[in-house]
């Protein structure tokens, strides 16, 4: 048998375990009410993130969002808005906003309004751009990732088909590996060279790679 003196010194020991235990558990218990309430499921907030891009023209019909500077972070695309002139519109995404991107350097051409798509359509690991341009045609513009821009327009019939464009978009269309165009386009122009070189409605053009 336990002496006296024993059972006294398991019992204090017990109740300090046992206080310990208790405290623990209170503190654990503020902490857990300190923690903010899960957000609800199906619920959502949307916050205005647009410092930095413009808030007048008249810009259509259509953007698109790449990383084209391989920073990590997306950037924004659009052609130049209707009567603004000038190559397409770059502007970089940033934690504070967006900015122009200055170091873009566009090659000459009929630019004007009209959609954008974005894609790595001769496969260089870099982003290029498609775009859609009002009443002239298609346009591919190879990027090299530092702001330079190679116009490239080989089977695409500018200046040629009579195009005027409402949407692009990007699809491997044939599941080769290589990004595909579809464009849309709602009637020729009135200065078509021939008939027979009017791009309309649906278009499908295949990448055929290099």
């Amino acid at each position: 048998m336990l002496s006296s003196t024993r059972q006294r010194v398991l019992a204090f020991t017990l109740a300090l375990a046992l206080a310990a235990a208790g405290t623990l558990l209170a503190l654990r218990s503020r902490t857990r009410r300190a923690e903010p309430p899960a957000p609800a499921r199906g619920r959502f907030t949307l916050v205005d993130a647009s410092a930095g891009l413009p808030r007048a023209g008249q810009w259509r019909q259509g953007f698109a969002l790449a990383d084209l500077n391989g920073d990590g972070r997306l950037d924004l695309v659009h052609g130049p808005p209707r009567k603004g002139g000038g190559g397409p519109r770059v502007f970089l995404g940033g934690a504070d906003g967006w900015r122009p991107w200055e170091a873009a350097k566009f090659p000459p051409a009929p630019y004007d309004y009209g959609d954008v798509a974005a894609a790595d359509f001769n496969g260089d690991g870099t982003p290029d751009l498609a775009l859609g341009i009002h009443l002239r045609g298609l346009l591919v513009l190879i990027g090299d990732g530092r702001g330079g821009f190679t116009p490239w327009s080989t089977g695409l019939a500018l200046d040629e088909g009579a195009f005027s464009s409402r949407a692009l978009a990007v699809a491997d269309w044939d599941r080769d590996g290589r990004p595909d165009l579809l464009a849309l386009s709602d009637g020729p122009r009135p200065f078509a060279r021939s008939a027979d070189k009017a791009l309309l409605g649906l278009r499908i053009f295949s990448n055929q790679g290099g």
